[in-house]
């Protein structure tokens, strides 16, 4: 997941820090902040064995992969989730989102690469293929032997070095019912993201004209049912 260059800008950093004197060293999360420097407008790609210090501050770090359809979406990615696994794991990643996305069915590229809704759905349809994307990246995950995770205990538990936590882009999928909210909670979801390609029910989107103002009375709703499970 992560570049030799990247890797060694982190040796480089550390080397760095400890040359300072006690008082001027970089704190952790100054190191932090500076690393994410060589990933600005670069995709990290095939994992090197890092320095000692750079694998010591991965090991004791819980990094995450925050955008990940391992397996979903063929012309976007010819890997599989078991591939996505092992790569994270050689990064010392350790915690993938595995996303399924709300709008899917009623997406589709214009002639520029831009993704627009291109009909309205079907009732129940958005709903029934988020479940099955996400009974998929599940059956995957037991086949890959990553667990998948639903609290940050289970997250920074002793066993397998990656896991899973389930996550969904667009809850176009609640379909205006607020009770399909818990039903995701209920199934292990634990990030649900408002909106995305499609001006729903529950606001506006950047890549769309406004039709809502921005969210709506059922948008801030499904907010504070989230924000609910997080008490």
């Amino acid at each position: 997941m992560c570049s030799p260059g990247c890797f060694d800008y982190w040796s480089r950093l550390l080397a760095l820090a400890d040359a300072r004197p006690d008082d001027t060293r970089l704190s952790r999360r100054g190191f932090l902040a500076a690393s994410a420097a060589p990933f600005v407008g670069a995709a990290c790609a095939s994992a090197p064995t890092p320095s000692r210090q750079t694998r010591d501050l991965l090991d004791a770090t819980i990094s995450f992969d925050l955008h990940s359809h391992p397996g979903l979406f063929k012309s976007l990615s010819n890997d599989t989730l078991a591939g996505h696994r092992q790569e994270a794991e050689s990064g010392r990643v350790k915690l993938i989102a595995l996303t399924a996305t709300s709008d899917a069915p009623v997406i589709a590229r214009d002639r520029a690469g831009a993704l627009h809704p291109v009909r309205e759905p079907n009732p129940g349809e958005l709903y029934a293929s988020m479940y099955r994307q996400i009974d998929a990246l599940v059956r995957w995950s037991i086949a890959a032997g990553m667990p998948i995770v639903s609290s940050v205990t289970d997250a920074g538990a002793p066993g397998p070095p990656v896991r899973g936590i389930l996550a969904v882009e667009g809850c176009d999928f609640l379909e205006g019912r607020i009770d399909r909210a818990q039903e995701a909670f209920d199934r292990g979801i634990r990030s649900l993201q408002l909106v995305r390609y499609r001006v729903n029910e529950l606001g506006d989107i950047q890549t769309e004209p406004a039709v809502h103002g921005g969210l709506t009375a059922f948008g801030k709703q499904a907010v504070r049912e989230m924000n609910r499970w997080a008490s």
